[in-house]
């Protein structure tokens, strides 16, 4: 044989090899998800396990069609509810297992309706309740005469009101009674299966609110024992709860769609009639479940009266705020006297703005008159008269004291427009003088005197000449 057949022959043997152990990984593969499967499927894993270990896989599992298996932690539930002492744990159990129950009996429920043709009217009646539906149907499966049962007896078994007995009665006169062997048999395991999982569920939901107020006082006297409970089984323990954020805590449990958590359901939230009130109220009772917790953990205040105290608190807070704002009543006007109110000190302010306001003095000559003479009138720019009064007189221009236009001014500028009106002044006196003399040019300044009307001169030979200001008016109604 040659080098080259034992070199064929080896490689040819380790892929056989090779194969060969691919092969029996496959088959051991194949083995472990043979038993996975029937570790997932198989109904032994479930009496294998404990309460907890239920539990901690219920999400994984499906028990529409092996609802038998809770019926054997029935006992490990009541051995629960029955210890002397009970622990924290024991809490936490038995609220993860009220989930289980409503979601079994929920199943149970919808088979039920599915099997029975005449129970969709019926339950719409008894507001789509497990428990008074079963109540009423066992009432018609038990009858074992002809006549139509009286839904009389439904008031002393069950939770009923008279009208829903009047209308239970109503409606049993309409279904055919069941006759049926077999049809009977799956109604009646399934009604006692729905009943039994009821009182188990009340029994739970009692301890739990009988041993939430031991571990948790003050939340439970805030937003009661229920509520208090839900919150401990959502949360791990005590700790992690206390150590959470009252942000965090109002969203604990929050629906999918409608984002409702399980503060929203608590009295104090649904109390509020608006939506608005209902998220102000669950921040403010967020806040306080937070500090309730905290006191809880630490065990300082083991009597509630904390949380007592802030359901008090609360109250008034959101009655403060939706209560409206008072309105400011408006004070009527005084009742007018006769006599005249005593005249009060003005400050700097009001004098300075009275100055600022008042008339001129040319505005107070134009609401003048002269006695027996015409008054002379202007045209304003909407085309109204308007009389002059006094204000086009020679006294108007001179005797302008009053400088109102200058109020608020810097003082450089009330300087200027001081000598400005000095100027203008001097130059009409000058042009008056002038106008009134008969030889300015033989005038002496010494023997010139202005005084009021009157402007006296001396001629060469020494004679005084005097004129009246009438004069000087026939000159000055010449410009104006």
């Amino acid at each position: 044989m040659s080098l080259l057949d034992e070199l064929n022959n080896d490689f040819d043997s380790n892929n056989e090899n090779e194969s060969e152990k691919e092969t029996q990984e496959n088959i051991e593969i194949e083995d472990h998800l043979k038993v996975d499967n029937h570790d997932t499927l198989s109904p032994m894993t479930f009496e294998e396990k404990s309460l907890f270990g239920f539990l901690k896989d219920y999400e994984n599992t499906t028990l529409n069609n092996n609802s038998n298996f809770i019926f054997k932690y029935e006992k490990d539930i009541l051995n629960i509810i029955d210890k002397p002492l009970h622990e924290e744990a024991d809490l936490y159990l038995l609220t993860e297992s009220l989930t289980v129950f409503k979601d079994q009996i929920f199943t149970l429920y919808k088979d039920l309706l599915a099997s029975y043709n005449y129970s969709q009217e019926l339950s719409s009646i008894l507001d789509n309740d497990p428990e008074k539906f079963c109540q009423t149907l066992e009432l018609l499966i038990n009858n074992k005469s002809k006549e139509v049962p009286d839904g009389s007896c439904l008031l002393n078994t069950s939770t009923l009101t008279k009208e829903q007995v009047l209308l239970v009665t109503l409606q049993l006169q309409n279904m055919p009674p069941i006759t049926n062997n077999s049809l009977k048999t799956q109604l009646g395991a399934l009604i006692n299966k729905i009943l039994k999982l009821c009182e188990l569920q009340k029994k739970i939901t009692n301890f739990i609110k009988i041993h939430s107020m031991k571990v948790t006082p003050n939340l439970c006297n805030l937003v009661g024992p229920t509520i208090a409970s839900q919150l401990i089984s959502h949360g791990s323990n005590l700790k992690q709860l206390s150590l959470m954020p009252s942000s965090n805590l109002i969203t604990l449990g929050q629906d999918g769609k409608q984002k409702k958590s399980i503060l929203y359901y608590s009295s104090f939230v649904q109390e509020q009639n608006d939506d608005m009130w209902r998220k102000k109220a669950l921040r403010i009772l967020g806040g306080k479940c937070s500090l309730a917790l905290r006191v809880d953990y630490l065990k300082s205040n083991t009597d509630g009266k904390l949380g007592l105290q802030w359901k008090k608190e609360l109250e008034n807070k959101i009655e403060k705020l939706s209560t409206p704002s008072n309105v400011t009543k408006i004070k009527p006007l005084p009742v007018p006297h006769d006599n005249s109110k005593k005249k009060r000190r003005g400050g700097r302010k009001l004098k300075k703005i009275k100055e600022r306001y008042r008339l001129s003095y040319v505005q107070q000559l134009a609401n003048k008159m002269a006695f027996g003479k015409e008054e002379k009138s202007v045209l304003n720019s909407f085309g109204e008269e308007v009389g002059l009064g006094l204000s086009t007189s020679r006294t108007a221009l001179v005797n302008n004291s009053n400088n109102v236009g200058d109020f608020g001014l810097s003082k450089k500028m009330k300087k200027r427009l001081r000598e400005e009106s000095d100027k203008v002044k001097k130059y009409m006196l000058d042009k008056g003088d002038s106008f009134v003399l008969e030889n300015p040019d033989t005038e002496s300044k010494d023997n010139r005197a202005v005084n009021g009307n009157i402007v006296s001169s001396k001629k060469k030979d020494g004679t005084a000449v005097q004129d009246t200001k009438d004069g000087f008016d026939s000159w000055y109604n010449k410009f104006t």
